[in-house]
Protein backbone atom coordinates (compact mmCIF):
# COMPACT_ATOMS: atom_id res chain seq x y z
CA UNK A 1 0.00 0.00 0.00
CA UNK A 2 2.77 2.44 0.91
CA UNK A 3 4.60 1.65 -2.37
CA UNK A 4 1.42 2.44 -4.30
CA UNK A 5 1.08 5.74 -2.46
CA UNK A 6 4.69 6.74 -3.06
CA UNK A 7 4.45 5.95 -6.79
CA UNK A 8 1.10 7.62 -7.43
CA UNK A 9 1.43 10.85 -9.40
CA UNK A 10 -1.84 12.38 -8.21
CA UNK A 11 -2.62 14.19 -4.98
CA UNK A 12 -4.59 11.84 -2.76
CA UNK A 13 -7.54 12.85 -0.63
CA UNK A 14 -6.67 13.39 3.03
CA UNK A 15 -9.44 12.68 5.52
CA UNK A 16 -8.86 14.80 8.63
CA UNK A 17 -12.24 13.99 10.16
CA UNK A 18 -11.79 12.41 13.59
CA UNK A 19 -12.74 8.76 13.84
CA UNK A 20 -14.34 7.38 16.96
CA UNK A 21 -13.77 3.85 18.24
CA UNK A 22 -15.73 1.70 20.62
CA UNK A 23 -12.64 0.76 22.63
CA UNK A 24 -8.97 1.58 23.05
CA UNK A 25 -7.75 -1.67 21.43
CA UNK A 26 -9.56 -0.85 18.18
CA UNK A 27 -8.14 2.65 18.24
CA UNK A 28 -4.56 1.43 18.83
CA UNK A 29 -4.85 -1.21 16.09
CA UNK A 30 -6.18 1.38 13.64
CA UNK A 31 -3.43 3.88 14.46
CA UNK A 32 -0.72 1.23 14.21
CA UNK A 33 -1.84 0.27 10.72
CA UNK A 34 -3.07 3.61 9.43
CA UNK A 35 -0.46 6.04 10.81
CA UNK A 36 2.37 5.02 8.42
CA UNK A 37 -0.04 5.10 5.47
CA UNK A 38 -1.32 8.57 6.39
CA UNK A 39 2.20 9.86 6.98
CA UNK A 40 3.41 8.59 3.60
CA UNK A 41 0.33 9.96 1.85
CA UNK A 42 0.94 13.43 3.35
CA UNK A 43 4.61 13.27 2.35
CA UNK A 44 3.75 12.24 -1.21
CA UNK A 45 1.06 14.91 -1.52
CA UNK A 46 3.57 17.49 -0.33
CA UNK A 47 6.14 16.37 -2.93
CA UNK A 48 3.55 16.49 -5.71
CA UNK A 49 2.39 19.94 -4.62
CA UNK A 50 5.99 21.20 -4.49
CA UNK A 51 6.47 19.99 -8.06
CA UNK A 52 3.28 21.80 -9.16
CA UNK A 53 4.46 24.97 -7.43
CA UNK A 54 7.81 24.66 -9.22
CA UNK A 55 5.95 24.42 -12.52
CA UNK A 56 4.16 27.66 -11.70
CA UNK A 57 7.59 29.31 -11.70
CA UNK A 58 6.89 31.23 -8.50
CA UNK A 59 10.58 31.66 -7.72
CA UNK A 60 11.38 33.60 -10.91
CA UNK A 61 10.81 36.96 -9.22
CA UNK A 62 9.41 38.50 -6.05
CA UNK A 63 6.15 39.60 -7.66
CA UNK A 64 5.43 36.03 -8.84
CA UNK A 65 6.12 34.72 -5.34
CA UNK A 66 3.88 37.37 -3.80
CA UNK A 67 1.07 36.72 -6.29
CA UNK A 68 1.31 32.98 -5.63
CA UNK A 69 0.96 33.60 -1.89
CA UNK A 70 -2.07 35.84 -2.43
CA UNK A 71 -3.74 33.32 -4.70
CA UNK A 72 -3.13 30.31 -2.47
CA UNK A 73 -3.58 31.76 1.02
CA UNK A 74 -6.70 29.72 1.67
CA UNK A 75 -5.10 26.60 0.21
CA UNK A 76 -2.17 26.77 2.64
CA UNK A 77 -4.49 27.59 5.50
CA UNK A 78 -6.55 24.51 4.68
CA UNK A 79 -3.39 22.37 4.46
CA UNK A 80 -2.25 23.90 7.77
CA UNK A 81 1.20 24.57 6.39
CA UNK A 82 2.93 26.98 4.05
CA UNK A 83 6.57 26.16 4.60
CA UNK A 84 6.06 22.45 3.83
CA UNK A 85 5.23 23.41 0.26
CA UNK A 86 7.94 26.02 -0.25
CA UNK A 87 11.59 25.41 -1.08
CA UNK A 88 13.74 27.40 1.35
CA UNK A 89 16.80 27.22 -0.91
CA UNK A 90 14.82 28.66 -3.79
CA UNK A 91 13.55 31.52 -1.62
CA UNK A 92 17.15 32.25 -0.61
CA UNK A 93 18.17 32.26 -4.31
CA UNK A 94 15.27 34.61 -5.03
CA UNK A 95 16.35 36.94 -2.22
CA UNK A 96 19.93 36.94 -3.50
CA UNK A 97 18.88 38.01 -7.00
CA UNK A 98 16.24 40.48 -5.76
CA UNK A 99 16.36 44.24 -5.59
CA UNK A 100 15.68 46.06 -2.32
CA UNK A 101 12.03 46.55 -3.27
CA UNK A 102 11.76 42.86 -4.07
CA UNK A 103 13.13 41.82 -0.66
CA UNK A 104 10.33 43.85 0.93
CA UNK A 105 7.84 42.20 -1.46
CA UNK A 106 9.06 38.77 -0.30
CA UNK A 107 8.61 39.85 3.33
CA UNK A 108 5.09 41.00 2.51
CA UNK A 109 4.41 37.60 0.94
CA UNK A 110 4.83 36.03 4.36
CA UNK A 111 2.42 38.53 5.89
CA UNK A 112 -0.17 37.52 3.27
CA UNK A 113 0.08 33.90 4.43
CA UNK A 114 0.38 34.51 8.19
CA UNK A 115 -2.20 37.30 8.29
CA UNK A 116 -4.47 36.00 11.03
CA UNK A 117 -4.05 36.64 14.72
CA UNK A 118 -4.35 32.98 15.62
CA UNK A 119 -1.72 31.55 13.27
CA UNK A 120 -0.80 29.01 15.93
CA UNK A 121 -4.16 27.31 15.33
CA UNK A 122 -3.40 26.91 11.63
CA UNK A 123 0.36 26.95 11.01
CA UNK A 124 2.01 25.29 14.02
CA UNK A 125 3.58 22.74 11.65
CA UNK A 126 5.58 25.59 10.07
CA UNK A 127 7.48 26.46 13.24
CA UNK A 128 10.57 24.30 12.65
CA UNK A 129 10.83 25.21 8.97
CA UNK A 130 10.51 28.91 9.79
CA UNK A 131 13.37 28.49 12.26
CA UNK A 132 15.48 26.87 9.53
CA UNK A 133 14.60 29.73 7.18
CA UNK A 134 15.51 32.29 9.84
CA UNK A 135 18.89 30.64 10.38
CA UNK A 136 19.50 30.64 6.63
CA UNK A 137 18.69 34.36 6.49
CA UNK A 138 21.19 34.93 9.29
CA UNK A 139 23.93 33.07 7.45
CA UNK A 140 25.93 35.64 5.49
CA UNK A 141 27.46 32.84 3.42
CA UNK A 142 23.99 31.92 2.12
CA UNK A 143 22.30 35.30 1.87
CA UNK A 144 23.85 38.11 -0.12
CA UNK A 145 24.01 41.07 2.20
CA UNK A 146 25.48 44.25 0.80
CA UNK A 147 25.25 47.92 1.49
CA UNK A 148 23.42 49.50 4.38
CA UNK A 149 20.03 49.59 2.66
CA UNK A 150 20.21 45.95 1.54
CA UNK A 151 21.15 44.91 5.07
CA UNK A 152 18.14 46.85 6.39
CA UNK A 153 15.83 45.12 3.88
CA UNK A 154 17.09 41.64 4.78
CA UNK A 155 16.91 42.45 8.49
CA UNK A 156 13.30 43.55 7.95
CA UNK A 157 12.57 40.15 6.40
CA UNK A 158 14.30 38.44 9.33
CA UNK A 159 12.20 40.47 11.78
CA UNK A 160 9.04 39.40 9.97
CA UNK A 161 10.05 35.73 10.18
CA UNK A 162 11.03 36.21 13.84
CA UNK A 163 7.58 37.68 14.50
CA UNK A 164 5.89 34.57 13.08
CA UNK A 165 8.20 32.24 14.96
CA UNK A 166 7.39 34.06 18.20
CA UNK A 167 3.68 33.88 17.52
CA UNK A 168 3.95 30.14 16.87
CA UNK A 169 6.17 29.50 19.90
CA UNK A 170 5.24 29.42 23.55
CA UNK A 171 8.52 31.00 24.53
CA UNK A 172 11.35 33.02 23.04
CA UNK A 173 13.89 30.83 21.32
CA UNK A 174 17.67 31.07 21.27
CA UNK A 175 17.41 31.07 17.50
CA UNK A 176 17.28 34.87 17.51
CA UNK A 177 20.79 35.08 18.92
CA UNK A 178 22.24 33.96 15.57
CA UNK A 179 24.52 36.46 13.82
Amino acid sequence: MINLIMNDDKVQYENDIPIFFSNEVEKNDFEKIYAPIAQNRKLRNSLIEKAKIDEENIYCNADSFYQHCRNRTEYYCGKRSFMSYIEINKIIELINKSSLKDVYTIANSFSVIYYMGNIKDFYLRDLELLKIFYKALSNRDMVKYGGVTRDIAINFLKEEIEKYISRLSDEKSDIFNVD
